[in-house]
């Protein structure tokens, strides 16, 4: 098990050697969560002991000489020490103001100690890590020692990538038994498609007594494969040990014309389950460019569709094609705001942004930049794609910088000619 020093300040309270030593005196025989729990219970009990013993020091006594008038009323709020005042008992009210200074002075070793925050969680997620490592063929302990290294890289920084939380946090609330809410009746999980299955049950451990509602479109998993719906359920089902899992689907397209809806469900494995609205417009257009014209076609493409549309979109699939996008567009007449995770307001017309954070968003018109081969090479792209097509509700253009993206090619009837 892995330790860390509980400090205050700026010195050891209790040291990690300590806390380990006291671990290895309790039997193996006991599991690692019940020897845990009883580690923190020995020093809860050491600093009860620490404070019932140093509640007539000089040092104490000096700090009670310190405190103001209303410093020290604040601290006589006791039944007993009302009741010592009662007696006329000097000495008890000494002690009982002491103690409660010092309790209150080492509230946050009392702290530390309740939380669990004397366990190294991180370094214990590593051994985790190295011992996945050690149990496996030559190929995947290869790719886990990768997540190692990745693993010790982010640490540096203080920071940790998204799919290491999940089963961080279980292993946490696995060796202390916390972690859980016991009161919260009911959950709900929006565009849950983005979430993985380790994510989602992790919630179901922190809320067990809860029953969840999860919604998303499975056709815009921006992360992972497309998935039918019924397909998402079973495996949910499975993971979580639903009782009664139950599926509506809401399949109506509302936002966007039913040319722009024939292009995106074509895109799908269950598209024709998605019934469009009937409102006509253009076919979605697909223009190519090469790196040395792209400047110029964006630009064209930018102007064409000002004329007709109040805001339009530019959607890219990274968040550094965005920036490539807005410095070509840097010359354009008109105000180009590139969007960010932390915006909430619009200032332009002419929006820029990668496709993740238009999720949820519509537009007049958009354009897909660079839906090239490079950039969109296989199935695990669908939901990018999809996403992308179906936040334009009047307009949409397609750029591509070289070959096309063969999802697209298969659905070139969808198009424009």
């Amino acid at each position: 098990m892995h330790f860390v020093d509980i400090y205050y300040e700026d010195k050891v309270f209790f040291s990690a050697q300590e806390l380990a030593d006291y671990l290895e005196t309790i039997p193996s025989s006991y599991s690692m969560r019940e020897r845990i729990s009883q580690v923190q219970k020995h020093f809860m009990q050491v600093l009860t002991d620490r404070i019932e013993s140093l509640q007539d020091a000089d040092w104490v006594l000096a700090e009670l000489d310190n405190l103001t008038d209303q410093e020290y009323q604040d601290l006589i709020g006791d039944d007993d020490i009302e009741e010592a005042l009662v007696a006329e008992n000097e000495d008890d009210v000494i002690s009982l103001v002491a103690k409660r200074y010092l309790t209150k002075h080492w509230q946050v070793i009392d702290d530390a100690l309740y939380n669990n925050f004397y366990l190294d969680i991180y370094q214990q997620y590593r051994s985790f890590l190295q011992y996945l490592t050690a149990q496996l063929t030559d190929e995947q302990a290869e790719w886990w020692q990768a997540k190692q290294r990745r693993f010790d890289m982010q640490l540096e920084y203080h920071r940790i990538d998204l799919e290491d939380v999940a089963p961080l946090l279980f292993l946490r609330d696995g060796l202390t038994g916390g972690g859980t809410n016991q009161a919260m009746s009911y959950v709900f999980v929006d565009e849950m498609q983005d979430y993985a299955m380790s994510q989602l049950l992790y919630l179901k451990h922190a809320f067990p007594n809860a029953k969840f509602t999860v919604l998303g479109d499975s056709e815009q998993a921006l992360f992972r494969e497309v998935e039918t719906p019924q397909a998402l359920l079973d495996k949910y089902a499975q993971g979580f040990d639903a009782q009664r899992p139950a599926l509506i689907k809401l399949n109506r397209a509302y936002r966007s014309t039913q040319e722009i809806m024939n292009f995106a469900k074509a895109l799908l494995p269950d598209g024709n389950e998605i019934l469009t609205f009937t409102r006509h417009g253009e076919k979605p257009t697909l223009r190519n460019a090469q790196v040395d014209t792209i400047d110029k076609v964006l630009n064209d493409e930018v102007k064409q569709l000002r004329q007709e549309f109040q805001t339009v979109a530019i959607l890219t699939k990274t968040a550094d094609q965005a920036e490539l996008v807005v410095e070509a567009l840097r010359d354009y007449p008109e105000k180009v705001q590139l969007l960010h995770a932390m915006d909430r307001t619009r200032t332009a017309n002419i929006l820029v942004m990668p496709i993740y954070l238009a999720k949820g968003l519509e537009f007049d018109a958009v354009i897909g930049y660079d839906v090239s081969q490079n950039n969109y090479p296989d199935d695990k792209a669908i939901g990018l794609l999809y996403t992308l097509a179906s936040r334009a509700m009047h307009a949409l253009h397609l750029v591509t910088i070289g070959p096309v993206s063969p999802l697209i090619n298969q659905v070139q009837k969808t198009l424009a000619p």
